[in-house]
């Protein structure tokens, strides 16, 4: 699985695509129980996932970008993950060990 990618001097490379790619949504707004969660701590969960599964994960294989809404907010921090069109839902801050297990499951799966 390969995408031909422009490169910045107008030649193409093949560049392999990631076997998972997860999507955080960063405008959360879900209730923390103390008012509503600042959308900075969707921000943060991605980042810190993103370490994570940067040291855990061969390089290409899981890809975290960062998308608008998916429409869960009251649920927490919401996620999908591609191809395989998971929607993981009620992510919290500090939970992010624990989800990269979860890729860490569907990747495994994928073999």
């Amino acid at each position: 699985r390969y995408k031909q990618m422009a490169t910045s001097n107008g030649d193409e490379k093949k560049m392999p695509l990631p076997r998972v790619h997860c999507f955080i949504c960063t405008q959360c707004s879900y209730d923390t129980g103390h008012g509503p969660a600042d959308p900075e701590m969707a921000k943060n969960f991605r980042g810190a996932l993103k370490k994570i599964c940067k040291n855990r994960f061969p390089r290409g294989h899981v890809r975290i970008n960062q998308t608008s809404c998916l429409g869960f907010c009251e649920q927490g921090i919401s996620s999908v993950i591609y191809p395989q069109r998971i929607v993981k839902t009620d992510l919290r801050p500090g939970s992010e060990s624990q989800f990269a297990d979860f890729i860490a499951q569907v990747l495994s799966s994928l073999d």
